[in-house]
This record gives C-alpha cells, sequence and structure tokens, in this order.
C-alpha cells in the first residue's frame, strides 16, 4: 500500500495546481463513476472548463475514461484522493462540494423524473448552494437513458447524503429515482432507498417526507412479495398523512393500503380503502389520482365481485381522464384491467385487443414488469383462443423478462410452459 500511494503521489504532484484540485475533490464523489458534468458540480465549475483538467489527469493515469465523458478510477486511486482532500482542502469547501454534487445529482434526476413521472405531485427540493448546473433531457427516452447510466451513483448518492447530514437530499433523490426503479422492476434497491429516505426524513422533521417514503416502500415491498412488512408501511404512511391537511396525500395512502390488501386477497377492505381515495381525489379536483382510482376499482368490481360490466363501464371512465391528460401509464394500466373484464365476459377477442395495447405502451414507457404481465396475460387469452403457437411464444417473452426481472413468477410459467403441445 505504501509503495502504490509513493506511485500516486509522483503522478499527483507533476499536475497542475487546478487539476490537483479537481482530482482531490472528484474523491468525494461516492458512485462508481463520475461523468464530466458531475466532476464539474463537485469542483464548482463548468462542463466545458473541467475538460482540460480530467484529460490531464487521464494522462497522468490517475482516471481512466471507459466510455466518452465517463470517468473512473481505482479504489485504491479514489481512496488516496479522499485522503488529501481531508488534508489539503478545508473541511467547509469538502462540505460544499458534496453539496454541488448532490444539487446537481437532485435536480437533474428531478427534471428527468418530469419525463418519466410527467403527472406526479410537485415537491418543493432542497435549498440549492449557489448556481447549479443541471442537464436537461429532449423527451421521456433520454431521460430514462441518464437514469439507466446514472442510477448505481443515485443510489450511492442517496447513502452518502444520509450520512453526510444532506437529509433532505437523501429523501429526494430516493423520490426521483422511484419511477425508474419501478419500470425497471428494481424493488429490492427501491425498498433500500426508500428506507433511508424514510430515516432522513424523521430525522429532519419532514412529516410530509415520511409519508411519502412510508409510502412507496410499501409498494416496492409488495412487489417482492412481503406482504406482511407492505401492510405496515402503508399502514404507518396512512397514520402519519392523517396528521397532515392534504386530502390528496391521504388518498394516495388509501390507495397504497388497498393495493396491499388486494395482494393479500382481502379484497372487500381493498375496495373500501379505493373508495375512499376516489372520493378524496374527487373533491380535491385531482384528475390523475381520480382516474388511477376509478380505474383500480373497475378492476376490484371484475376480480374480487365478478362484476364485469360494471368494470367495463369504471375503467372506461378512469380511461377518459388519462386521455385527456395524456398520462401513458395509466392508460396502460385501464387497458390491462379493460383486457381482464372482457375476459371475464368471454369476448376473448376484445380482451386480447386490450392486452396488446397495454402492452404496446408499456414498451414505450420501458416497464419491464408490466409487459411480462402483458405478455402472460395475452398468452393465457391467446390459450383459450385455441391457439397454442401464440400462446407459447408470448408466455416465452414473457418468462425471458421475468428471469431478468429475478421474478418468483418465472417458475409457475415455465411449468405452464412445459404443458403445451406446440
Amino acid at each position: 500500500m505504501t509503495e502504490l500511494r509513493a506511485v500516486f503521489s509522483w503522478s499527483y504532484q507533476l499536475t497542475t495546481a487546478t487539476s490537483a484540485r479537481v482530482f482531490r475533490l472528484t474523491g468525494l464523489h461516492p458512485g462508481p463513476d463520475l461523468p464530466v458534468a458531475a466532476a464539474a458540480a463537485v469542483a464548482g465549475t463548468t462542463p466545458e472548463r473541467i475538460r482540460a483538467s480530467l484529460a490531464e489527469l487521464e494522462r497522468a493515469q490517475l482516471v481512466t475514461q471507459p466510455a466518452p465523458d465517463r470517468y473512473t478510477s481505482h479504489d485504491l486511486l479514489r481512496e488516496y484522493a479522499r485522503d488529501l482532500a481531508g488534508s489539503i482542502d478545508k473541511k467547509d469547501e469538502c462540505h460544499q462540494a458534496v453539496w454541488r454534487l448532490l444539487d446537481h445529482y437532485l435536480r437533474t434526476a428531478d427534471a428527468g423524473d418530469q419525463w418519466l413521472r410527467p403527472h406526479r405531485d410537485p415537491e418543493v427540493l432542497p435549498e440549492a448552494l449557489g448556481t447549479t448546473y443541471v442537464e436537461r433531457f429532449g423527451g421521456y427516452q433520454e431521460a430514462f437513458d441518464w437514469f439507466e447510466a446514472e442510477h448505481l451513483n443515485l443510489v450511492a448518492l442517496i447513502e452518502h447524503a444520509a450520512r453526510q447530514g444532506f437529509d433532505g437530499h437523501a429523501t429526494h433523490l430516493a423520490r426521483t429515482i422511484t419511477g425508474f426503479l419501478e419500470r425497471r422492476g428494481l424493488w429490492s434497491t427501491w425498498t433500500d432507498v426508500m428506507q433511508t429516505a424514510a430515516e432522513s426524513s424523521e430525522r429532519a422533521g419532514d412529516l410530509r417526507g415520511q409519508v411519502i417514503s412510508h409510502r412507496y416502500r410499501a409498494h416496492a415491498l409488495t412487489r417482492l412479495n412481503r406482504l406482511d412488512e407492505g401492510l405496515v408501511e402503508a399502514e404507518t404512511a396512512l397514520r402519519l398523512a392523517e396528521q397532515l391537511d392534504d386530502q390528496v396525500i391521504q388518498a394516495w395512502c388509501h390507495r397504497v393500503v388497498a393495493f396491499v390488501l388486494s395482494h393479500q386477497e382481502r379484497l372487500q377492505e381493498s375496495y373500501e380503502h379505493e373508495l375512499l381515495a376516489v372520493e378524496l381525489f374527487k373533491g380535491s379536483g385531482h384528475r390523475t389520482g381520480h382516474a388511477l382510482s376509478l380505474n383500480y376499482v373497475g378492476w376490484l368490481h371484475a376480480h374480487a365481485f365478478g362484476e364485469y360490466d360494471e368494470a367495463v363501464r369504471r375503467c372506461r371512465e378512469a380511461q377518459g381522464l388519462y386521455q385527456g391528460i395524456d398520462h401513458k401509464l395509466g392508460e396502460a394500466a385501464t387497458w390491462d384491467h379493460l383486457g381482464y373484464a372482457y375476459r371475464g365476459l368471454r369476448d376473448l377477442a376484445e380482451s386480447a385487443q386490450c392486452y396488446q395495447r397495454a402492452l404496446e405502451l408499456y414498451e414505450v414507457l420501458n416497464d419491464v414488469y408490466h409487459q411480462a404481465r402483458m405478455l402472460r396475460n395475452l398468452g393465457d387469452v391467446q390459450q383459450e383462443l385455441g391457439d397454442e403457437d401464440a400462446a407459447g411464444a408470448s408466455w416465452e417473452a414473457s418468462l425471458d423478462l421475468l428471469i431478468q426481472l429475478d421474478h418468483p413468477d418465472a417458475e409457475a410459467l415455465d411449468e405452464r410452459l412445459r404443458t403445451l403441445t406446440y
């Protein structure tokens, strides 16, 4: 180790003072790699100005560039850089460097999340330190690709922010990564970051942040089939929400309680919570929430009570609301539930068409888990229509996605495929 540090020191001392400072401060980034924009943020400059220093550090073999505009270095070099920052740079300067880094990621992630979840409720972000450089996106796919490239950095930053006393940044970073983690099926990661967010928001006395953190964690735990834990989180969120004078946030919490209860097959209780959400959203004029709850009430009419005509009516009403505000994720969910209702009505051709339309929307949204679900449902209907070749193809495509997600449903679907005679 001593010999390695001597080699590092020779390279470091050959760099200019500006590049040496960049090297030290970039060691404060906790993630696995460092994009140019993040390096600029931590150093307090712009991407255009930081490139010369990064190029010099690369020539000195203090960093490498595995992909265009993304830098990394060996763990020992990063530890060396952090040690230098701790001994050379003032404590306040290091604190401000981390603050700038968190500001950059939070505001960029928030801008990206607005593309992934354009109808989410607005949140007030923590105070920024000076003028923050924020990356902008030209559309949904560009934002999604940014999250794909950065999500490991974001997860590391959430934990780092919580450890360094930036509780507001930790809470809001966890919120802004939610849409991506859900669509990628990264539920274990989602569960962990929302636990960090819940602890951070509690330390900060941020009651609204606590509600959101417990609510999202309940959703993630339910996706992992950890239903008892999920219900505890959902009921905690609802209990905290009732302390706020905010009908919308209470409605969201009734929805997540309903979501967990439905997975426990406690369908009547789920229905009652969802009806409360419908009334709260409707009374608040919240069109997105109203549509979500109507759609779910429609599904419960079909799944719990066998009332398929009523299910179609409710889901069509929700679909009209979604289409009016261009909410593609919600519209996809209505097609899914309509597929279920038409299957119950034995209109199998219409059911298959609904599942196909849902699948197409989930593909546009890069929602892997729901693509797998729609393919499985479509295969079920195709089998009932007598087309085992089509059913087998749909199920195989679904199985590939479930294996990719390491989802427990893969085993049962694999068994179903073995029964086909095609």
